[in-house]
């Protein structure tokens, strides 16, 4: 008989015949086999225990977000400044430290 047929006969009917396929592990890979699946395994839990972590850090970051949002300052009811107002500060911000600040604002006693 051939070796296709021999090997067919052993392995089934629909295993592919290919002799190289159908050699045995070496004793050092099968010893090696194993330690890949404990770390593989071990790797699983730290992912798992990572993940956990992770989980808990984005529901305290949601909560913080959610405090921050809802604890934030507001100008309701305050009485804001109108343009006017807005636009002489500006004014006198930028003519500050020059020495023409006195003349173009004679009346105001801030300026200096």
């Amino acid at each position: 008989m051939n070796e296709e047929t021999e090997t067919a006969k052993v392995l089934g009917e629909d295993h592919p015949a290919n002799p190289q396929e159908d050699l045995p592990l070496s004793p050092k890979e099968e010893v090696k086999t194993p330690d890949l699946i404990d770390n593989a395994n071990n790797a699983a839990e730290r992912l798992e225990k990572a993940n956990a972590q992770l989980d808990l850090l984005i529901a305290k970051q949601e909560r913080m977000n959610v405090e921050h949002r809802l604890g934030g300052n507001t100008e309701a009811g305050s009485i804001g400044k109108s343009q006017d107002e807005r636009d002489l500060e500006e004014a006198k911000a930028f003519l500050r430290g020059t020495g023409l600040e006195k003349d173009a604002f004679p009346d105001d006693q801030d300026v200096e």
